[in-house]
């Protein structure tokens, strides 16, 4: 399916890092939170199983968000 994870980090690159920014208000930590889920898509086994790859992506995205803001709320 996906042969080149680079090309598939690079077509979703811009509207995870909006869709993060818009959970996270920070620009650097959407940008740190892009990034950590490119490295889990690379991490993943069997990509090739994955039917829905946005999904997947900006499900591990909405985890990310979400457990960074969990972090932040329990330091403050």
């Amino acid at each position: 399916m996906w042969k080149d994870i680079s090309t598939l980090c690079d077509r979703y690159y811009r509207d995870l890092q909006c869709f993060l920014l818009r959970r996270v208000r920070s620009s650097d930590t959407a940008a740190d939170l892009t990034q950590e889920t490119c490295l889990r898509l690379l991490r993943t086994p069997d990509l090739e199983k994955i039917v829905d790859v946005r999904g997947f992506l900006f499900t591990i995205a909405s985890n990310l968000a979400r457990d960074h803001l969990r972090q932040r709320a329990w330091h403050a």
